[in-house]
């Protein structure tokens, strides 16, 4: 498994090994935490290609928060150049970051950033066992209210601020 770690936020974990050479791999992400507000319980997608004879690999994401950052819905993609250890293995030992963030109350225009970190992130080997690093549970309950929906007419939706809107409800 892969834990990778930023420096300024969470930890989201890929149940993935180092590709091997001039090879590339995909994988789901989850983010874990054990303290509230250390964790937007986010999930994404992921790849990984390994250099031909360098000792970098090349990382893609995209991350979705399931929780609120603030009262905001939240997304990220972004992708890393990370140097491998000096036996070409991990944990990685530098990196340069360059992505976009989306962010916004939902059913308004969001807004957007761009981001360029350097040495901001470490991807690194764990032990699947490890309590730390499984895939987290919870209540489903806990996304409620911020996922964004296209309405259309065969679609009703609703929060407990909002009641049902569609033909029956009019």
């Amino acid at each position: 498994m892969l834990p990778i770690h930023e420096k300024r936020g969470g930890i989201s974990v890929a149940q993935a090994t180092l590709p091997e050479p001039n090879k590339c791999i995909t994988f789901a992400l989850y983010e874990v935490g054990d303290k509230p507000g250390t964790t937007l319980l986010g999930a994404g997608t992921g790849s990984l290609c390994r250099s031909t004879q360098s000792n970098f690999v090349i990382f893609h994401y995209t991350y979705d928060a399931c929780m609120p950052l603030g009262s905001n819905n939240y997304f990220e993609s972004a992708t890393c150049r990370l140097r491998l250890s000096r036996d070409l293995g991990l944990p990685t030992t530098f990196s340069h970051c360059r992505g976009t963030i989306t962010s916004g109350k939902p059913g308004e225009v969001g807004k957007v950033d761009n981001f360029y970190y350097t040495d901001d992130l470490v991807i690194s080997s764990c032990d699947s066992n490890d309590i730390k690093f499984r895939v987290p549970d919870g209540e489903i309950s806990e996304c409620r209210g911020f996922g964004l929906r296209l309405q259309n007419s065969n679609q009703l939706s609703s929060t407990p601020d909002q009641p049902k809107t569609g033909p029956e409800q009019r």
